[in-house]
């Protein structure tokens, strides 16, 4: 018997660009060439300025501990910039992780307490300080703790039974140290939160409450009252900003950041220090009246930048400041007082509602070398300010290398044009020709208005440009989620009809899915192609109770039915439908 050679494959990377929430930046304080940034679920990055690209630090992860890809928070040590520390945690396993090579190299030491980079809250900071020998952690379920012996042991720190913390700081001595918290375990009633920012200044023994905003009854709110969110200092003052949760759809009272995708109101307060002690100095906040909280701030000693966050209708703001937030002057609302490189292909505006696609703008820092440039978070990705001196403020998309996309499911054509489908959370899909580009958004209705989160797709081995998929509607309201089509291999989308009529209880589902960012289902194309079948969702699920077909496109629909071995009707179970590729008859649950 003759044996066949082996195929040699020659891997590689298709380029989404982004797309994932950045959840933190982290320059080093002295050295010029040391730069991070956090995220939600991809782990750590480090920038290689020779190359101009971002590294990925937590490619030794595996599927049995993949802690590191949801990191919290990153420390940074002042006189060696080798050193890195992070925490991170899927709450089964939790980790300080230390390295002497910028993340080349990590260890891992458990930590007392649950942790999660990808729950709410996790936009907040900073957590983690490493000074005088000592390391701070301000935890999510712990309080605030500390270990003398580079997290071999930890200790306790009580702030008044807080154990949900949302940002520690200290000055540049040690001797000055703020917290801020969720307010839960002081709430007098559940709903409205107790005292949030707290000040120390005798090395942690004791703490006084900070003047923080009063809670105020917002509107459609969950819950009330402030929470600190970034803080920031010069030689002068001390700033701070604060955001008070909208409508909480989950995370409880610990939903305190942009995480909701809801916020109902926000302050910038600034304070000084007196004889040693901290005291209240004024309410800067911009007078912006749109409802919106603030996170973002960073100060380099003559100008200080502040961001909004989720603001509504209308996006997040840049302001900038040269007189310590006496005034504010904005340099980016929407595609206004910038300009815009939209240097990744999905980010243009014409595939966004004719809008920014920035949002969650919870981290902002100025460069500590280059008073001419910041960078910003977002919920797709990082970006870049340059001419803040100049005031010819340019603002582009900053992701060399950064890929932080969640991939639903991905396909290839047999034959025909050769492409490679990829179906993606939060951005809908691809239908990648160039594999060495990023790709065109193609995933769009006939205005280029982008889907975003398909399920699934679907196609056929005799007609592989046939596709059929189920994205979610955009977050704009542009499109509307439910069943695609594209006869030209992704390149454009007709939406089909909807089912409606066949039952009460689709019809329900169906008016879900119209709805922003809803799941729509599943679906299968017969291998002749000439059957589709949809399960639909209208949100979490797929009940066999909703599952339809059409032979024609959508004109005409009709109701599956399920049946037990015996020929009864069976009761209600999630389900998906599944094709086979040669057999047109023949589709599978």
């Amino acid at each position: 018997m003759k044996l066949l050679s082996p195929i040699q494959y020659e891997y590689g990377n298709l380029k989404i660009g982004g797309g994932g929430f950045v959840t933190g930046i982290t320059f080093h304080p002295t050295d010029s060439k040391t730069l991070y940034i956090r995220t939600d679920i991809g782990g750590i990055y480090r920038y290689d300025f020779d190359k101009s690209t971002w590294v990925y630090l937590a490619d030794k992860v595996t599927a049995d501990d993949p802690a590191q890809t949801y990191p919290l928070a990153i420390a940074l040590v002042e006189n060696d910039p080798n050193k890195l520390f992070f925490t991170c945690g899927d709450k089964r396993s939790n980790y300080i992780c230390i390295s002497d090579d910028k993340g080349e190299n990590i260890i891992q030491k458990a930590l007392p307490c649950s942790v999660h980079g990808n729950e709410v809250g996790r936009a907040t900071g900073d957590r983690l300080i490493y000074k005088n020998g000592r390391l701070y952690f301000g935890s999510q379920t712990a309080g605030i703790i500390y270990s003398e012996d580079m997290g071999e042991s930890w200790q306790s720190i009580d702030l008044f039974g807080e154990k949900n913390i949302s940002l520690i700081w200290t000055d540049s001595e040690g001797k000055l140290f703020i917290a801020g918290c969720s307010g839960e375990a002081n709430s007098p009633d559940g709903v409205t939160r107790g005292h949030t920012l707290y000040c120390s200044t005798d090395g942690l023994k004791s703490f006084v409450p900070l003047t923080a905003p009063d809670p105020v009854k917002y509107e459609n709110s969950s819950y009330y009252g402030f929470v600190p969110q970034r803080i920031t200092s010069d030689s002068r003052y001390i700033y701070i900003t604060f955001a008070s949760s909208g409508e909480v759809f989950y995370g409880g009272m610990g939903a305190y950041a942009c995480d909701t995708g809801s916020l109902s109101g926000g302050k910038v307060y600034r304070y000084r220090i007196e004889n040693g002690v901290t005291v209240f100095d004024k309410d800067i906040t911009p007078k912006d009246h749109i409802p919106c909280g603030y996170s973002g701030i960073c100060s380099n000693g003559k100008m200080l930048l502040l961001s909004t966050v989720c603001r509504k209708n209308g996006g997040d703001i840049i302001y900038t400041s040269t007189d310590s937030g006496e005034s504010w002057k904005i340099i980016m609302n929407r595609l206004e007082y910038s300009r815009f490189d939209w240097n990744i292909p999905y980010m243009k505006p014409r595939y966004n509602g004719g809008g920014n696609c920035v949002h969650w703008i919870s981290d902002i820092k100025l460069s500590p070398f280059d008073s001419d440039t910041a960078l910003f978070n977002t919920g797709t990705g990082l970006f870049m300010i340059t001419g803040l001196a100049s005031g010819d403020v340019l603002v582009k998309p900053f992701c060399e290398g950064i890929e932080e996309t969640v991939h639903l499911n991905v396909y290839t054509t047999p034959h025909g044009r050769n492409r490679i489908i990829d179906i993606i959370g939060d951005l809908g899909g691809f239908a990648f020709e160039d594999y060495d580009s990023e790709c065109e958004n193609s995933f769009a209705n006939e205005n280029g208005d982008r889907y975003i989160t398909c399920l699934n797709a679907d196609l056929t081995l005799s007609d592989p440009e046939y596709i059929v998929a189920t994205p979610r509607g955009n977050w704009t309201g542009k499109t509307k989620g439910g069943l695609i089509l594209s006869k030209d291999c992704g390149s454009t989308w007709e939406r089909l009809p909807m089912p409606r009529g066949i039952s009460e209880f689709i019809d329900q589902k169906l008016d879900n899915i119209e709805k922003p960012n809803v799941d729509s289902g599943w679906t299968a194309i017969s291998a002749d192609g000439k059957r589709i079948m949809w399960a639909v969702a209208g949100g979490r699920g797929f009940s066999n109770k909703a599952v339809c077909y059409t032979d024609d496109e959508g004109k005409t629909w009709q109701k599956s039915i399920f049946t037990d071995s015996s020929g009864n009707l069976a009761d209600e179970h999630n389900v998906k439908i599944f094709s086979d590729y040669y057999n047109s008859d023949f589709f599978s649950p």
